[in-house]
């Protein structure tokens, strides 16, 4: 779908309109241009979608997979959330250590957040550095 060309409506455009009219247009054309910027490429996931992101740090033991230490992120969402995604996860040293195995997650919705219950595909003995979208 394209947007119109129109994105405000204009004094002249409605030149019969009495005087007062400009205090209606100027709300309108404001609401105008926030949707027009929105819907026109700029929707983002934090200020359009019923979502949190959280960044956590965690580590692996050294008898991983068998065991993993679970934590909670908290979530600011109104409903029990639907999803939890994996944005970006890296392991902590000093040079970006590349992770060659697919990484994903376990996770259980507890009340105020949700709980990670296993990142599967890591190294054992590691520091690492997660970034996830909470839906």
């Amino acid at each position: 779908m394209r947007l119109p060309n129109i994105q405000k409506i204009l004094r002249q455009d409605v030149s019969e309109a009495p005087d007062w009219i400009l205090k209606v247009i100027g709300p309108i054309n404001g609401f105008f241009e926030e949707v027009y910027a929105g819907l026109n490429r700029n929707i983002t996931l934090r200020e359009n979608i019923a979502c949190n992101v959280a960044d956590v740090q965690f580590s692996t033991s050294s008898s991983y997979p068998s065991a993993f230490t679970t934590f909670t992120l908290p979530s600011k969402l109104r409903t029990v959330p639907e999803g939890v995604l994996i944005l970006k996860i890296s392991e902590k040293a000093d040079n970006m250590t590349l992770i060659a195995d697919p990484v994903s997650l376990q996770w259980s919705p507890v009340e105020g957040g949700v709980r990670i219950d296993m990142v599967n595909g890591l190294a054992v003995s590691k520091t690492y550095n997660m970034r996830v979208l909470i839906v």
